[in-house]
């Protein structure tokens, strides 16, 4: 549980056959997952709830930039997209000016 009133990015990622999940660009934790997604009106997509939640269970917070993919991205795409989002002035730099 992260409660310190700061940003946080939390990223998830299936491939098939492992779950991952990582916080602010760093694995947190994985499990061995594997089968098929399904949807539709049994199995709709929730973000911050679950079914058989009460007020207690709930996410309580701002949800910024949900993202989707069709694929399962890298961690090393995860920690360079939570690093350019979380200080964006140190993670590049620019050399100097060439005439």
């Amino acid at each position: 549980m992260i409660s310190d009133g700061k940003f946080h990015q939390v990223a998830a990622t299936w491939d098939g056959v492992t779950a991952r999940l990582y916080v602010d660009g760093a694995p947190d934790t994985s499990i061995a997952q594997s089968g098929t997604l399904s949807g539709g009106t049994d199995c709709p997509l929730k973000i911050g709830s679950w079914n058989g939640n009460t007020s207690t269970q709930a996410f309580v917070g701002v949800i910024d930039e949900p993202r989707f993919s069709n694929v399962a991205v890298s961690g090393d795409w995860i920690g360079a997209e939570y690093r350019s989002e979380s200080s964006p002035g140190t993670f590049y730099t620019l050399g100097s000016e060439v005439m």
